[in-house]
């Protein structure tokens, strides 16, 4: 499997290696069209990184410009795994 991952991510100040590895799990949950909608635990089992390790990447990622996010809650307001998307850099 061949996983792009921008030059960006690696020259970016803000990311470290923890923020490529998480950016890497989850192209490998990606569908076609370069979305993917996992829980930070099923990130972090794939990552093999630490639950806040993958909350505070992911949330790096967003910051940064790597990813988008789309947040899905029920009616009453609980949270459901977001969808996020690779921008196009």
């Amino acid at each position: 499997m061949y996983i792009e991952v921008p030059h960006q991510l690696f020259t970016n100040k803000n990311t470290n290696a923890m923020d490529v590895v998480t950016y890497v799990a989850l192209r490998i949950i990606a569908n076609n069209n370069n979305e993917c909608s996992p829980s930070h635990k099923q990130i972090a089992i794939i990552s093999r990184l630490g639950f806040s390790t993958v909350k505070k990447s992911v949330r790096k990622l967003l910051d940064n410009g790597f990813l988008e996010i789309e947040k899905h809650r029920d009616e009453s307001g609980r949270n459901f795994p977001h969808t996020y998307s690779f921008k196009d850099l």
